[in-house]
């Protein structure tokens, strides 16, 4: 019996040993690093406009990212810039975003100080060792709405709401311009710059005036929907903008909307970030990239436009450009030759206007 016992007892131990010897050793898993990303916001996430555009995709940043945490300054001023985004640095953050092309010499002061930390400045063209800059060829989808403007307008005189006197608002003008006289050459532009991206008070008397020139179509280049409300309650004809939203306002009376989709491209850079394929670049997406948008065009808009928008946008996507010659400026000088195309400095510098916009251009436009 005691000799049974003992190879009772053995063969247990050989068992165990088996089994032990066929389980398999869990891998060490590894600990992805949560990464901090904050925002700077020039205006109120509320203001159903460029802000709002922006934390819709800091939004889509976070449902879209693991491991990641973000935060935001709204309503931050160009004063204020500088501090607000050194004070995000100094908290820790590993990438930080400025959303406006006046955060620009800002971001650049202070990326120097924090080589760790990543800055991304929007609509900017500047770039360092750990600054990039990222933006859209919004003007895109502002020439396919002057499309639609050109085929609606009953008075041939069009509007724009013009915030703030840089190279930016100039060929978003110009743009609209050449869309509007593309399919009707008697189209007229109309420019009120009120000297700032959010001032609803200034916004609505800019529209009250164009209409009372006789403008039936309206243009908001601001970081709101005032003017698309104000001009619906005029009587008159909208274009919305930054929001994909915009139009909801004023359905009745709203055209279209050339608007900004910036989730994928916050998830490209931090993603590229993570996996250590970030470098310094200027980003300068094409709407055939999607992060440029025109909504749908309204069913009251004027004979022929969605087909016609359709048309020019296939174009546009198969890599045909809005500022190619022949192109003259307001005072009938040629500025781009036949068979040429602007460039991006360019673009990024443009301090004229083409011709059918009945303004000057602001004195001291500089790059932005």
């Amino acid at each position: 019996m005691k000799g049974l016992w003992s190879i009772t007892v053995l063969l247990v131990l050989l068992l165990t040993a088996c089994n032990q010897a066929l389980t398999p050793v869990a891998e060490p898993t590894e600990t992805v690093e949560t990464i901090k990303v904050a925002f700077v916001y020039v205006g109120p996430v509320g203001d159903h406009g460029w802000t709002f555009a922006h934390d819709q995709g800091r939004q889509y940043l976070e449902a879209n990212v693991e491991n990641i945490e973000t935060t935001y300054l709204e309503s931050v001023t160009d004063v204020d810039a500088e501090a607000r985004i050194r004070d995000l640095a100094e908290q820790g953050y590993n990438i930080i975003f400025t959303t406006s092309a006046s955060f620009r010499d800002a971001t650049a002061a202070v990326a120097p100080e924090f080589p760790d930390v990543i800055f991304e400045n929007c609509s900017g063209f500047l770039t360092s060792e750990n600054m990039g800059s990222y933006f859209g060829r919004m003007y895109q989808a502002k020439f396919l709405a002057g499309i639609v403007a050109g085929l609606t307008t009953e008075s041939n005189k069009i509007g724009y709401v013009a915030p703030i006197q840089i190279p930016e608002i100039i060929r978003l003008i110009n743009a609209v311009t050449l869309g509007a006289r593309s399919v009707n050459p008697d189209v007229e532009m109309e420019v009120v710059w009120i000297g700032n991206w959010f001032d609803p008070p200034a916004e609505t008397a800019a529209v009250e005036s164009m209409v009372d020139a006789g403008v039936d179509v309206i243009f908001t280049g601001t970081d709101t929907t005032v003017p698309v409300v104000t001009a619906d309650e005029q009587g008159v004809w909208s274009v919305g903008y930054d929001s994909c939203e915009s139009c909801a306002a004023a359905p009745a009376k709203c055209l279209t909307t050339p608007c900004w989709n910036w989730g994928p491209i916050y998830v490209d850079i931090v993603e590229a970030v993570r996996n250590g394929t970030w470098f310094p670049e200027t980003i300068y997406r094409p709407m055939s990239e999607g992060t440029v948008v025109l909504t749908e065009v309204s069913q009251a808009a004027g004979e022929g436009a969605q087909d016609a928008v359709d048309a020019a946008r296939a174009k546009i996507e198969a890599g045909q450009d809005v500022f190619c010659g022949p192109l003259y400026d307001n005072n009938g000088e040629l500025r781009v030759a036949e068979g040429q195309c602007m460039a991006d400095m360019d673009l990024i510098c443009f301090n004229w206007y083409v011709e059918g916009v009945n303004s000057e251009v602001p004195d001291g436009v500089g790059c932005y």
